[in-house]
């Protein structure tokens, strides 16, 4: 994704390591744990089996239903999946990070892990490597 001046923002990657597809509508992302409804992911957003679903950090709405409310510090943050309101806003997943790179990526390696490290080749929609 970019904003058309070969800019490309950051972005959350989630992966759904279960046997079937999950729908994500209602829960939420946030980038401050003291509001973890700050972005409602929107009905019909659905991750498939296996797969990997990208949400763009870059508080640009107009662009569609996986763009957030708000982008990422690069001097660090937080980062957080939290539940719908029917499950009580429970965290299924979260982050805290601290300074970024410029153009490398942060995840858990191998996917799935405690273990987090930055990638100098970012590989959105595939497993860390």
């Amino acid at each position: 994704d970019t904003d058309g001046n070969g800019v490309y923002p950051d972005w959350i990657e989630i992966y759904n390591a279960g046997k079937s597809s999950v729908d994500l509508g209602g829960m939420y992302l946030t980038d401050s744990f003291e509001n973890p409804t700050k972005w409602r992911i929107p009905d019909g957003v659905v991750i498939d089996a296996g797969g990997y679903l990208l949400f763009w950090a870059d508080n640009d709405l107009q662009q569609g239903n996986t763009h957030t409310n708000f982008k990422l510090d690069t001097a660090g943050e937080e980062v957080g999946l939290f539940d719908t309101a029917e499950n009580g806003y429970a965290a299924i997943n979260a982050v805290t990070f601290g300074r970024q790179v410029a153009d490398a990526s942060y995840g858990r390696f191998p996917d799935r892990s405690g273990n987090w490290q930055t990638f100098s080749t970012p590989t959105p929609g595939r497993a860390n490597n």
